[in-house]
């Protein structure tokens, strides 16, 4: 199913410079000047534009991710026990939750397998986890 934009919605994520622009520009009466010289920079605009906001995007839901709720040791938890694989090693959750400790990794595994939601399996550098059911 397809989801169509009213085109206010659309313009309101365009730069008001290129919206008053489009806004301008009569498109019923289709001149050939108007489509060779204002077209081209209204798409460049348009493109810088998209170029600019996805990789912000990417980055805001990054940071929004590592900022999270709730302390360290939620977030790693909820990495263990929600979005890890089935067997993982401290240096994926490292990687997957950025700003916490070996530490505060190693203390949410120790409780976690003492309430019976992860088995160590090896040990040291090797070592990998696994996640029970519950």
């Amino acid at each position: 199913m397809r989801s169509f934009s009213r085109i206010d919605d659309v313009l309101d994520r365009v730069p008001s410079r290129v919206v008053t622009t489009l806004r301008a520009v009569d498109f019923g009466r289709g001149s050939e000047a108007l489509y060779r010289d204002q077209l081209p920079g209204l798409l460049e605009a348009l493109a810088l534009r998209a170029r600019v906001a996805i990789p912000y995007g990417i980055f805001e839901r990054r940071a929004a991710s590592a900022r999270g709720t709730g302390t360290k040791q939620d977030r790693v938890r909820e990495y263990v026990l929600r979005h890890a694989s089935r067997v993982f090693r401290i240096s994926d959750v490292r990687s997957a939750v950025p700003g916490c400790s070996d530490q505060t990794i190693r203390i949410v595994l120790d409780k976690s397998r003492v309430e019976g939601l992860v088995a160590a399996e090896g040990t040291g550098r090797s070592a990998t986890w696994r996640r029970l059911p519950y």
